[in-house]
């Protein structure tokens, strides 16, 4: 489907299927492009690959790929957030696409499942992290750790109000899955491994509902964990069902 020089970073679907998305640089310049190719297109020897980012010396990267409105894309200096559009075979958005210059030394963006950017987090001076709430044309401080710590905001769940992060305030030895809200009220207890060995590793969450649905860990091997008891069941109904075909196939013919 693609006929670049240089290694593709990531690739993924668009949400209509109708597009591989994929990202790389050129040379080895670390100037990351987002490109769309069609793979139902004809080419020779491959289909032709649309970068949607064709503006010199910047990195792009993907903040969201929402349901409902095109996804986002932003530059490595992290300078302007515009909406690419794959569908419409339109490349770098014009000015009117523009959905926030980043004037607030941002290093990363976090958007809701309509895809409107609710979060910032930035290093401050003394090289501490903090998490801003999107409040219109402000940026509202939420949450801060020091230097010591850690903290990453993950996911909006389906609170429009909250969100989920990972900090370690308190304790840096050990990361965990923890929910606050915007008055940084901690709204569940921490999820953490239930063997006390490994730090937070890595959330799940639903593409239909934005729930929580699976936490990971990594110690001496890769473990899941299922928080809901519908999925746990549905999961033992499956694992049944494999066990009961694999049964049967080791059955003699006629039997």
């Amino acid at each position: 489907m693609t006929a670049a020089t240089r290694t593709v970073a990531a690739h993924f679907w668009s949400k209509d299927s109708k597009y591989v998305i994929f990202q790389k640089d050129t040379g080895g310049d670390e100037n990351y492009h987002i490109y769309a190719v069609d793979p139902a297109a004809t080419g020779d020897p491959v289909p032709p690959a649309r970068d949607l980012t064709p503006i010199e010396k910047i990195q792009a990267r993907i903040i969201d790929i929402p349901k409902k409105t095109p996804p986002k894309s932003s530059s490595e200096s992290t300078t302007v957030i515009r909406r690419c559009m794959t569908s419409t075979g339109s490349t770098w958005p014009p000015a009117k696409n523009l959905v926030r210059k980043n004037g607030e030394n941002i290093i990363e963006w976090q958007t809701d499942l309509d895809g409107r950017l609710r979060l910032g987090t930035r290093q401050t001076s003394d090289g501490g992290t903090e998490v801003l709430k999107v409040e219109g044309n402000l940026l509202l401080p939420i949450y801060s750790v020091n230097a010591d710590e850690y903290v990453r905001s993950i996911r909006l769940p389906p609170m429009a109000t909250a969100s989920i992060w990972c900090p370690t305030k308190g304790d840096p030895d050990r990361t965990q899955l923890m929910l606050f809200d915007s008055d940084i009220r901690q709204t569940e207890s921490p999820r953490e491994d239930p063997k006390g060995e490994a730090d937070f590793g890595e959330a799940v969450f639903s593409d239909v509902t934005n729930e929580l649905i699976a936490t990971v860990y990594t110690g001496d091997r890769r473990r899941i964990y299922f928080p809901a008891v519908a999925i746990q069941e549905r999961l033992r109904e499956d694992e049944e069902a494999t066990a009961g075909r694999e049964y049967l196939s080791r059955l003699p013919d006629g039997r």
